[in-house]
Formats: structure tokens, sequence, C-alpha cells
């Protein structure tokens, strides 16, 4: 039989903004396992390399009204050395 897993849901408080450089406006999700992190992003503003150190996978959200766009950002996942690539 296989081995079965199930997500397990935990939440934690954690000062993410300060944590990782983000803007106070920004509202992040993190999501992680026991080896990976990545972040969804909503952010009112182009990122501007104010999420450098977001890890690699994770996604933002520019949600400008009218100018709005969804970025993810690449490169090996666990790292933070990826850029970010505009999808829409």
């Amino acid at each position: 039989m296989a081995n079965n897993q199930v997500l397990s849901a935990g939440v934690d408080v954690v000062d993410i903004h300060n944590a990782y450089g983000y803007p106070a406006t920004a509202m992040v999700f993190q999501a992680q396992n026991e080896t990976l992190k990545v972040h969804t992003i909503y952010y009112p503003g182009a990122n501007g390399g104010l999420f450098a150190n977001a890890p690699n996978g994770s996604i933002l959200f520019n949600t400008t009204a009218g100018a709005g766009h969804i970025e993810i950002k690449t490169g090996t996942l666990g790292a933070k050395d990826g850029a970010w690539a505009v999808l829409v």
C-alpha cells in the first residue's frame, strides 16, 4: 500500500514583513513543507525589487487598478536567487 500523505493545517503568526523586508502594505501568505517555502503576495503597486528576498516559486499579484499583473519568481526551489517574470 502506498504511503498516503495528507495536508495538516497549522497556523503560525510570523512577522513576515520584517523577516523578508517586505512593505507593510503587502498581504503575504506563506506555504511551506519540511524543506521549502513559497509566498503568495498581494501588493498594490509595482514590484520594483521590493520582493527580492522572496523564495523562488513565489507568486506576486500586483493589485493596482487598471495596471495589475501577475509575476512568478523563477529559479531553483528552496533558494531566493531567482528573477521575477511577468506572466499576465
